[in-house]
Order: C-alpha cells, then structure tokens, then sequence
C-alpha cells in the first residue's frame, strides 16, 4: 500500500483543503513518489499531518491513546473550566477551533489499497461535548497493522530509556504484546503459589487428623440409638435411621428437630389446655364471657329492640324535613326583599336616564377639545426640549474648538533642531544597511563553496556506493586512469568469483536431489529390511542376491553406506568451491584496496573542509543578525519621529497646524452667531406654552362640573356596579328589570308551595320536639347495639374453636355442640404428652453417637489430605512449572520476533558503525515472579554486554530507536500482504554529519532495494535541502513539499 494523495479540512493545524493538499505524485510523470519529504518549521503542521493520516485511515490517534485516562481527564477539566463561565461550546480536539463552523472537516486518503478515496468525516457534537473520546474501541477494525508503520519516538524512546526492567516488560506487554498471554502467565504463576500454599495447608490439617484418631469408640452405639428411632417412627414422627455416613451437619440437623419438635408439642399441649377451659367458660359463662344460656336470651331481646328504633327513626325523618322547609321559607323571603331594593333602584335610574344622556354629550365635546388642546401643549414642550438640546450641544462644541486651539498652539517644533535628528538616523542606517550588504555577500559566497563542496562529498559517496557495487564504469575517469590495473585485476576476480559461483549453485542443486534420493532409497532399504525379517530368508528380496545366512543379509543391508560416500564427496567439493569462492572475494578487497582508500581519504578531507565552513558560516551569521538588530532599532526610531511629525517635514507640519487652527476659528464664529438664534427662539416658545397651559386647565374644569352631576352620577355608577363590561345603554336597563320582576314571580310561587307542605305536617298531631326524638332514638340504638354486640362476641368465641353456630339454634343443642369439642381437645392432649415422653428419651441418646461418627470421618478425611497432596504435587505442581516454562520461551520468541534483532543490527551498523558495541540483544528475564526485559548492547560474540541508556548519547539512543522502528515496518504486514509505506517524524534529532549522510543513504537503499514508500518531515531545512542532493528528483522517484505557513502548503512542491 502507498500513498497517492492526503487532503486535510479543517483538522488540528489545517483549515481549508485548498491549503491542506499533500500530492504525492511526481510533476514530470504523475507517478506516485517512493520518497518525500515534506519541510516546516516547528509549529507549521508536521505533527498535525501525521495525526490527520492516522486518524483517517484507523478513526484514532495512539499518541492520545498512550495516557488517555490523563489526557480524557485533561478535556473534561478544559470543558468543566469553561462551563463554570457560562462556557458550553462544543469541544475541538481534532476540528481547527479557527474554521467556519459551517466548514465540513476531513481527511481524503487516496492509496494503492483500494481505487475507493478513503473519506473520514469530523464528526458534529452537541454542546459541551468533545469530537474525540480517547477510546482505543473506536480503532476501525482491520487497521491495527497501521501503526507499524508510524515513528512514534515518544513511545519507543520511553521504553528504551525505563531504567527498570519490569516496568520495560509491562511497557512492551502494554503497546506491542500479547496481552491475553501475559496475563495467562501472571495467572500460572500465581496458581503455581497457590498451588504450594495448599500443599502446605494439607500437610499440616494431615497432622492434626493422625493426632485425633487414637481415641477409643463405642462400635455397638449406632444400633442401639437406631432401635429407639425405630420405636418413635411408629408413634408418627419422621426421624431417619443413624448410618456410618452421619456428619457433623446431620447431627446438627437431628438436634434442631428434636428441639423443634419438643417446642412445638409444648407449644400444642399449651394450646389444647387453653382450648379446653375456653371452651368450658363459652358453656356455663364467665364474668368476661356471657355463656350459652345469656347468648339464646340476647337473640330475643334483639328482636324487640329492632321494631322500636324503626318507628323512632320514622318520626326523626319527618321532623327534620319540617325544619328543612322553614329554613327554606326564610331564605325565600330574604330573596324576594333584595329584589323589590334592586327593581326600585333600577326604575330611579330609569327616570333619571334622559338627564344623563344630555350630559353626557356634552362631556364628550369638552373632552374632544381639550384632547387637541394636550397635543398642541405637548409639540410645543417637545420643540422647546430640542432647543434646550441644540443649545447645549453648541456651548459643548465652543468648549471643544477653543480647548483644540490651545492644544495645537503648543505643538509647533523647532524646524532646525528637527533636521539634524533625522539627518543623523538616516546616515546610520544608511551605513549599518551598506555594512550588512558586504557580510551577507560574503555568507553567500561561503554557502556557495559549502554547497560546492557538500556535491563534491556526494559525488565521493557515490562513487563508495559504486564501488560496492562493482560498477567500475560509473567511477570519475581521474580515477579509472589512476587505477587501472587495480580495476582490471578486480575486473577478472569478479568473472571468476562468478563462474565458481555458479559451479556452486549446481553443486547446492545436487546435494539437494542426492539428498531426496537417500530418503527415498532408505525407505526402499527399510522396506527390504523388513520382507528379509518377516520372511528370515539368506536371499535379498531387492537385487535376489544369496548370502551365506540371514544374519549376514540382514548386517550387510544395515550397514550399507554407499549412498554416504557419495554425499560426503559432494560435501567436500562444496567446501572447496566455497573456500575458492572466499579467497576471491578476499583478492577483490585486497585488489581495490587502493582504491577504496583513495576515496575515503577524499571523503575524509572533503568532511573537514565542510566544518571549516560550517563554523565560518555561523560566524557570519552571527554579525549578521547583530546588523539586522541595529538596523531595525534605527528604523524604529525614524519611524517614531516620522509619526511625531504625521510624516511631514517640520516647516509643512507647522503650516499645516496653523491652517487647521484658522479652520477653527472659523467654525466659532458660526458657532456663536447660531448660539444667540437659539436663545431668542426658546423665548417666544415659553410664552405659546403659558397660554396652552391656561387653555386645558379650563377644559378640565368644565368635565368635572358634569362628572359631579347627580343624574350623571347614579347612572354611570349603577352600570359600572351592575354591567362593567356593556356599554351604557337604556336597552340593558329595560332588559333587567324585566328580569327582577319574573324572578319575584318564580319565587312567590315557591313560597306558596312551602307554606303548603307545612300545614300537611301539622296534620300529623307529632307533639315531641326534635331534640326529644333524637334522645328517645340514641337510647334505642344503643340497647340494640349491646344485645348485638354480645351476640356477635360469643359467635366470634365460638369460631375460633371451629364451631359454627345457627341463632335459631336451641339452648340444648347448643350445649350438646360445646361439650362434643372439649372431648376432642381432651384426647388431643392425652397423646401429645405420651409423644413427648418418648422424644425426650431420644435426645438423651443422641449424644453417644458423635465420638464414633467423629473418629470415621477422620480417618476418612486424613485418607483423603494424603491422596490430594499427592496428587498436587507430583501431577498439578509438575504441570504447571512445565506450562510456565512453556509460556515464557513463547513469550521470549515473541520478543526476538516483534524486534527482528538481526535486522535491528543491520540497520544499526549501517546508520553508527560504532567501534565496540556490535549489537543490539533484547533478553527476558522470568527467573523471578515478576518479568522482565532488558536491553543489551555487544560486541561482535555477545561479550561485554552494555545497557544503552547507561552509556549511548542521545544520538545514538535516536539511532537505536531509529533502527528498531524501521525493522518493524520493513516486516509489516496487513493480511499476510507488506505494507509499502513508512511514515517518519524528524528522525535527525541530536545526529551529527555523518550519522545523518548514513541515515540518508539507509532511506535511499530502503526505497530502492525494498520498494517501500518513505514519507518523512523535518523542521531542519538544512537536512532537507541535502536529501534533495542526495536523493535528487531526476535519478529517484522522489518528491520534496514544503508548508510555507501555519497549515498551508506551498504550492508548486
């Protein structure tokens, strides 16, 4: 998979697409570019474009993910901040804060993946809420392969530099492990020692059985406790028989049965007593109970009592109607009264109706007058504050003209003095700008000899590269010239090396097919050997061969090594063309000798020359960011006394000062002939407002003589207090009085027909008061509720003992009932003591039988402990160590497989050949219970191993990140496919010259041997302007980008 083209809208550093379109394609062939590097400044969007590709391709970010608790903890702390200010906007982690919120934000990948543009929208959230959740879930699946080939060196330089191992192995576990196997591990380990705890416990619970179990026990007491169980299972109660199995929680059981049971036969025997005296009191009678014979005479009496509180509740009934209907009589007289008030009242207003209506027209046309009267007072008021207004406004504007005045009077400047100030500036920026010129040509010429001599160095590695490379006729022609016989004698070695080579390959190819032929014919012999065994046969089955016995077959065919002595030839000439192949090899490099220390003296001088320039250059640059200093505090104080002067010369700024303040005078004199027209004008309008004045005060007299007439006056107020929402009108007037008179009607007509049913009522001769009916019917009631009460009580009584009982029933029959019952619950209890006999004497028994039971169980249980130590130690415990054992050789392939330590070490060498430490080894510790990991580095055989960030620079830590990032990535893979791109971030950090001219090179021999697509960024524009050298656009597929301010790319890169 590589990268055609990345377009970024309104993410992190990027605003619009236009300015956020990375174009991968090269501008002569429109081919997708296998290097780029992309140039800005720290802050410009490097980082910015790295997390929009991630978050693109795999909907997340992993350098968010690394400490998300913190960083989800430090946005709901910014969200939680601005809430407390009112602050509930939508939270932007990955969306620019700075773009239209009505700007959809994206990120389009166009790769060789897929022909489909892989578009991943910013997604729109509610208030208060962030557009980034910190979650590793919301990862697409299918894209965790990703991340192999992304440089994070924040990660892998923090797990380099962990001082402790432990923690190192925890980090590896966390960001590149299988975490699932980890924790199986942590979880045999800790069954292996949970494991040993238990050993431990058993042996010493075994201990504690052997001492118990020399007790003496009664054998015979199971069979004489079962014979009294037996006994009381025939009286009705369910008790189990006593076997050998009994324990501990069966005798608990049985205890608390023979308990329960005991209670609840003294609980019934309490119970059936009390039944029986209950039920001799509800036969004869107590002073609490009234007995069989009262409770058959209250059942008469009730009969009575019933008769005579009906006839009492009858003339109770007919008395409170009565009272009723007077009240009725009074309310209805009360009503009629108010009625006759009010018709009176409204025939009053009636009468005085046309006296009213005169009035009020001419209330109206006095109100209509002083309506206009008001308005005209109200313009004049009006006009007369807008004078007051102007006026004021102009004595402010006199105040301000003659303050101006005085200001500008005092800032006239002394012409001369003036002159020699910005004489003298411009004559020393004139000669800082003069001094600044003749450095900075200097500089340049020196960075024109640096570049000279940076080409020159690339041209010299170049033809190191050649060399390498065997490709003699790429190589300057001073030097073809020069070592000439040395390239023609290298020249013949190597057509030699390639002809022994080739005898090589054919001899792998023989031993190859002689070696599956000395299977085949072994199985062949196997096969013969086996016919000649079953059969016991002197003649061979394969070539019909006689031999002089079996046992002589049988050894000649066992001993056979024909096949042997013709592999073993071939070994031997393998070897031999191999020790031919090496000493050619050996005669090339000595051959070239001379030559390859020709070039790296070249390139030795060449770097020297480059540093002199170097440190010739900073000094430069030096002086010349003094000049720029100087020049630009010079420009600043121009520019201050260009601005003192409005950017005129002294005489113009006096002289255009003294105009503007003529202009001013000027105006005042308008001002003051406009101050006396105001003030002549506010006068006559004073007087118009008098006589308006006076005008209103008159109309207003007038409406209150007709408001306070009395006609108007019982009108007006009669409507308000009975119609407030209806116009006042003599229709509703006429309206209502003939509602008060049919209402009189209706309740006349009422009246009589209360008086009616009065004189019926005395017709009924009732000569008792009320009060008296209703003491006569309170003493009924209450008798009939005693005899009630009564009745009901013996019934409950009798229910409760499970008789029911009829009230027509007869006192003998009743008698006879009550009796039958005591002699049931007489029999009852009779059987209840005899049960209780026998269940006592069982508890008693009960306890032998424990010290027979307890000693079985021991010496079960310590059978058992004996059996189960055993069994944890030569089976569980074994098992275990063996799975740990296996566990952890996983876990260290997995480590040496995740790190491809032979091509970290490659890598390595290739970028810091560094004189002792050869190596780089990542061992696993598991000697104890806590993991860990550690990092070596060795000599060439693993000796005088070193840990890195003890005694590596920064540099060279960079460098060992460098390498174990890029051997991850060469090895990706996305289903079972290599993943062709490899993005990378500022990876110079800290490397000097020459470590930086190898990584270089490195990135050159990636892209061209492994056809893998490099996108790199660097903040060092020195470091790009040499990968363009190194790496040009003419001889490689490459592409160099440019961001030329905060998230816009520059075009035409």
């Amino acid at each position: 998979m590589k990268f055609k083209k990345v377009e970024i809208q309104a993410f992190r550093a990027y605003d619009k697409v236009e300015n956020g379109t990375f174009d991968f394609t090269t501008n002569d062939t429109g081919e997708i570019a296998d290097f780029i590097s992309i140039y800005a400044p720290n802050g410009f969007g490097k980082t910015s474009f790295y997390d929009a590709v991630e978050w693109g391709f795999t909907n997340n970010i992993n350098r968010f993910l690394r400490k998300h608790g913190k960083n989800a903890d430090a946005a709901k702390a910014e969200r939680t901040y601005k809430a407390n200010f009112g602050n509930k906007d939508k939270q932007h982690i990955i969306r620019n804060k700075y773009s239209n919120p009505d700007l959809q934000g994206f990120v389009r990948l166009t790769t060789t993946i897929s022909n489909d543009v892989i578009v991943n929208n910013i997604p729109d959230v509610r208030s208060g809420q962030p557009d980034f959740k910190f979650k590793a879930t919301d990862t697409k699946k299918g894209t965790e392969f990703f991340q192999d080939v992304l440089l994070s060196q924040e990660w892998i330089d923090a797990f380099l530099k962990e001082d402790d191992a432990g923690i190192r192995y925890d980090k590896f576990i966390t960001y590149f492990g299988d975490k699932k196997l980890d924790g199986y591990y942590k979880n045999v380990v800790n069954l292996i020692k949970t494991n040993d705890t238990n050993i431990v416990d058993l042996k010493g619970k075994l201990e504690d059985c052997q001492l118990q179990l020399n007790l003496d026990v009664d054998i015979e007491i199971l069979s004489k406790i079962n014979s009294h169980i037996d006994f009381l299972k025939q009286h009705g109660l369910d008790f189990q028989n006593i076997g050998s199995e009994f324990s501990d929680m069966d005798f608990l059981a049985l205890s608390d049965l023979i308990s329960t049971k005991l209670l609840n036969l003294e609980f019934e025997l309490e119970k059936l007593l009390l039944n029986e005296r209950s039920l001799e009191d509800l036969l004869v009678g107590t002073f609490e109970e009234s007995g069989a014979t009262i409770y058959i005479e209250s059942i008469g009496k009730l009969k009575q009592s019933a008769e005579e509180l009906q006839k009492f509740q009858a003339t109770y009934l007919e008395l409170k109607t009565e009272q009723q209907r007077q009240s009725d009589l009074i309310q209805v007289n009360k009503k009629l009264d108010l009625l006759a008030e009010t018709l009176k009242e409204a025939e009053n207003v009636k009468n005085n109706f046309t006296t009213y209506s005169e009035i009020l027209g001419q209330y109206n046309t006095i109100t209509l007058n002083l309506n206009s009267e008001n308005e005209k007072l109200i313009a004049a008021e009006n006009n007369r504050e807008n004078s007051d207004l102007k006026l004021k406004q102009l004595d402010n504007r006199i105040n301000t003209i003659l303050a101006e005045i005085e200001k500008m009077r005092q800032v006239f400047v002394d012409v001369t003095q003036e002159e020699s100030v910005r004489l003298k500036l411009t004559t020393l920026q004139s000669e800082t700008n003069k001094e600044f010129q003749e450095i900075e040509e200097t500089n340049n010429g020196k960075k024109t000899e640096r570049s000279l001599l940076l080409e020159g160095l690339i041209e010299q590695e170049l033809t190191q590269e050649y060399i390498k490379d065997n490709k003699f006729n790429l190589l300057p022609d001073f030097l073809k010239i020069k070592f000439q016989s040395e390239i023609q004698l290298a020249e013949s070695l190597i057509v030699e090396r390639g002809e022994v080579s080739k005898d090589l390959e054919k001899l792998n190819s023989t031993i190859e097919q002689q070696k599956q032929f000395s299977e085949e014919l072994q199985q062949f012999i196997l096969r013969g050997s086996e016919l000649v065994n079953k059969s016991q046969s002197s003649r061979c089955p394969l070539c019909d061969t006689a031999f002089e016995s079996f046992d002589q077959l049988s050894s000649e065919i066992n001993n056979n090594n024909s096949l042997n002595n013709v592999m073993q030839l071939l070994i031997e000439r393998r070897l031999n063309s191999t020790k031919e192949l090496d000493k050619i090899s050996g005669s090339i490099v000595n051959a070239l000798q001379p030559l390859v220390a020709e070039v790296e003296r070249q390139v030795d001088a060449t770097k020297s020359q480059i540093k002199l320039q170097d440190e010739l250059i900073e000094g430069l640059e030096n002086k010349l960011n003094e000049l720029k200093d100087k020049s630009k505090d010079n420009e600043a104080k121009l520019l201050a006394w260009s601005a003192k002067l409005s950017g005129l010369t002294p005489e113009k700024f006096n002289s255009n000062n003294q105009a503007a303040i003529d202009l001013l005078i000027n105006e005042l004199a308008n001002l003051h002939h406009l101050q006396k027209d105001f003030i002549k004008s506010g006068i006559d309008g004073d007087s118009e407002i008098n006589d308006l004045k006076n005008n209103v005060a008159e109309k207003r007299k007038l409406l209150k003589q007709a408001r306070e007439n009395p006609s108007y006056e019982i009108v007006l107020s009669f409507y308000k207090r009975l119609f407030p929402e209806v116009d006042v009108e003599v229709q509703h007037l006429d309206d209502f009085i003939s509602k008060i008179s049919k209402e009189i009607n209706d309740l006349s007509g009422v009246k009589s027909i209360i008086i009616k049913a009065s004189d019926e009522f005395k017709k009924l001769g009732i000569i008792n008061g009320i009060d008296e009916v209703i003491a006569d019917l309170t003493i009924s009631e209450h008798i009939n509720d005693s005899h009630l009460r009564l009745i009901k009580r013996f019934e409950q009584s009798a229910e409760g003992y499970g008789l029911k009982i009829d009230r027509d029933i007869s006192l003998a029959d009743l008698e006879k009932t009550i009796k039958d019952e005591i002699l049931k619950v007489n029999m009852l209890a009779t059987k209840n003591i005899e049960t209780t006999q026998h269940l006592r004497l069982l508890e008693k028994l009960k306890e032998n039988v424990m010290p027979f039971l307890t000693h079985q169980r021991i010496r079960h249980a310590a059978d058992d402990l004996t059996k189960r130590i055993k069994l944890l130690k030569d089976k569980v415990g074994k098992s275990l160590t063996a799975e740990r054992d296996r566990i952890s050789k996983f876990i260290h392939e997995q480590v040496e497989s995740f790190f491809f330590e032979d091509l970290i070490n490659v890598l390595y060498r290739k970028i810091d050949p560094h004189p002792e430490c050869k190596k780089i080894k990542f061992q696993c510790d598991f000697s104890n219970d806590k993991p860990k990991l550690n990092v070596f580095v060795t000599g060439e055989n693993g000796d005088n191993p070193l840990v890195p960030n003890l005694y590596f620079s920064t540099a060279q830590m960079n460098i060992l990140s460098l390498s174990i990032f890029l051997a991850k990535a060469l090895n990706a893979e996305n289903k079972g496919q290599p993943v062709n791109c490899i993005f990378i971030d500022d990876p110079i950090q800290s490397m000097d010259s020459i470590n930086i001219l190898s990584a270089i090179d490195l990135f050159r021999s990636i892209v061209v041997k492994f056809k893998k697509q490099i996108i790199l960024s660097t903040h060092d524009e020195n470091f790009h302007n040499l990968l363009r050298k190194k790496i040009p656009v003419g001889l490689f597929n490459a592409k160099y980008i440019e961001l030329e301010t905060f998230g816009t790319v520059k075009a035409n890169t």
